[in-house]
């Protein structure tokens, strides 16, 4: 994926990357970005599969988040606390209202599946995330398009996504949501790190 000249990929992509003038995303996110969750996330046909890799990388934003604010390699090594619970307390360290929503809609709908597996994923619970991120600033030198542009796309394994694309279906939308939302979490955190003095990188 190429959002702001950042390259989502896996690691066979590298090249590709390297050739179109990305740079490819990992330093302190590198966790956010693993090279097996993205790989089975972009190749993999299986919504729950897909819904449980998207809330392991968030989980993963939200360890990034403590973790650098409070100057701690694993801020959460006391012990397990669950996804919830991590959201509260980043908000506590600082973590914008607009991104916690966020966060908090995404881990709704994991829930539901882990609760039940037979449960939809409805139109309306995407486009409540839509929307919310379409209402984040925006803080790289090029604005992200509002996610139903119909000119924004962007290429995931193999595929073209788009909001209103051809044949895109729940599980390509869940995807593409996560993907620019990712790049949205990025934004913000490298300007709230400057303003903070917190070293902050998120390339290779």
């Amino acid at each position: 994926m190429n959002i702001n000249g950042i390259g989502v990929t896996s690691p066979t992509e590298t090249k590709s990357i390297e050739m179109q003038g990305m740079v490819r995303i990992g330093g302190d996110v590198i966790g956010a970005f693993d090279d097996e969750i993205i790989t089975a996330l972009t190749n993999t046909q299986d919504l729950i599969g897909a819904v449980l890799r998207i809330h392991f990388c968030l989980e993963e934003f939200l360890n990034i988040w403590c973790n650098k604010i409070t100057n701690n390699s694993d801020f959460f090594d006391f012990g397990f606390i669950g996804f919830d619970k991590k959201i509260k307390i980043a908000k506590k360290l600082g973590l914008s209202e607009d991104l916690a929503v966020i966060f908090k809609l995404f881990n709704n709908i994991r829930n539901r599946y882990a609760h039940d597996t037979s449960a939809k994923i409805t139109i309306d619970q995407l486009n409540d995330i839509r929307l919310r991120i379409d209402l984040l600033p925006n803080f790289g030198t090029t604005p992200i398009p509002k996610c139903d542009d119909p000119k924004f796309e962007t290429l995931v394994g193999n595929k073209n996504l788009s909001w209103g694309g051809t044949d895109i279906t729940t599980k390509d939308r869940m995807v593409f949501l996560y993907f620019v939302f990712s790049m949205k979490i990025l934004g913000s955190y490298a300007s709230e790190f400057q303003k903070k003095n917190i070293s902050f990188t998120y390339v290779r």
